[in-house]
């Protein structure tokens, strides 16, 4: 039988609102039919369309009974579920020494039921217990008691993605490292939120200083950085502050430039800006004896950044300066970083 006349919907048309997925695979069914008609082979046709053959006559089958709905995501959630093997004797004793310790995590909860009580319960277990217990609102968690912000993990959903693990920067502009830092100058009664980048396979490096370091700043010290910059932004790799998301996202993807955000408590990924922090700090903010303004100290701030790479030596580029090893490898004197 056709596949037209097989797949065809038998209670008339259906207006219901289908997925881009069930649409896709309903695309691909009849490509194949239509690779078919052209004299293409069978196996040609799935290789083209990326298609294992179990899974188009899995996908005909579904289409032919139910139409564009039998080709939606199924759900996988299985009929019979693990039911939880905790006794109601721990969750409550976990609970009982939780409340007499509302900071405790797990490992000293686990050790005082078997010291104290005699209770023996693996310390992931506890944790558990203790999950299920703040998410049934029996307890806080320990951040609420303490006073610290809550902070959510970063929802990868945009341009910005998690930095691959082993990845390093090969080539002169690739996984250029920006950071921010709170300083204080002498002179300057307001505080300063201080953005810098670095490439870690010339050292080139820049700064700029704003009030406040929100996304907004972010995105505007991105197009200080392009200025500033000798060679193409390639790629750019951040910590998770939220002035490296909103806007600072949309302006790399703007400009086609890669985003990598470094797994949470990772600094030492992020060395090579983080000396450049400490190098900031030391020689120029330690010794600033200019203007109060925030204008005065960005002026004073491109006079040592232009000395930092046209004029300081730097030891892992062999005493050279970030100019003059960005020149040898802009004339191809230098055929790899020394980040190889």
């Amino acid at each position: 039988m056709e596949f037209n006349k097989r797949c065809s919907l038998s209670y008339g048309i259906d207006s219901r609102d289908y997925s881009a997925i069930s649409s896709e695979r309903e695309r691909k069914l009849r490509c194949y039919q239509e690779l078919i008609k052209g004299g293409i082979k069978r196996e040609a046709a799935l290789r083209v369309l990326q298609m294992p053959q179990a899974t188009y006559y899995r996908w005909r089958k579904r289409y032919g009974s139910r139409g564009l709905s039998g080709l939606e995501n199924e759900n996988r959630r299985p009929y019979n579920l693990r039911q939880s093997t905790i006794k109601p004797k721990i969750e409550h004793l976990v609970l009982l020494v939780r409340n007499g310790n509302v900071l405790w995590g797990r490992n000293k909860i686990a050790t005082i039921m078997n010291r104290d009580y005699g209770v023996k319960a693996s310390i992931s277990t506890v944790g558990r217990i203790i999950s299920q217990l703040i998410k049934r609102g029996k307890i806080k968690p320990a951040w609420w008691h303490a006073g610290s912000k809550h902070t959510k993990p970063r929802v990868f959903n945009g341009h910005a993605q998690r930095l691959p693990s082993g990845k390093k920067a090969i080539q002169l502009g690739e996984l250029v490292q920006i950071d921010h830092m709170d300083v204080r100058a002498p002179g300057v009664l307001h505080g300063i939120k201080h953005f810098n980048a670095i490439c870690p396979v010339t050292k080139w490096a820049t700064g700029k200083v704003f009030r406040q370091a929100t996304a907004t700043n972010g995105a505007e010290f991105l197009d200080h950085v392009i200025k500033n910059f000798r060679f193409p932004i390639r790629s750019i790799q951040v910590d998770g502050g939220g002035e490296f998301m909103g806007d600072f996202e949309r302006a790399c993807k703007a400009r086609n430039i890669d985003l990598y955000v470094l797994p949470p408590r990772s600094p030492e990924l992020n060395g090579n800006v983080e000396r450049l922090n400490g190098t900031t700090r030391r020689e120029f903010y330690r010794i600033y004896n200019g203007g109060s303004s925030h204008f005065d100290v960005q002026k004073g701030l491109d006079r040592w950044f232009h000395s930092y790479n046209h004029w300081r030596p730097h030891q892992r580029l062999g005493n050279q300066t970030p100019f003059q090893y960005y020149e040898a490898a802009k004339k191809k004197e230098v055929l790899f970083s020394h980040m190889s």
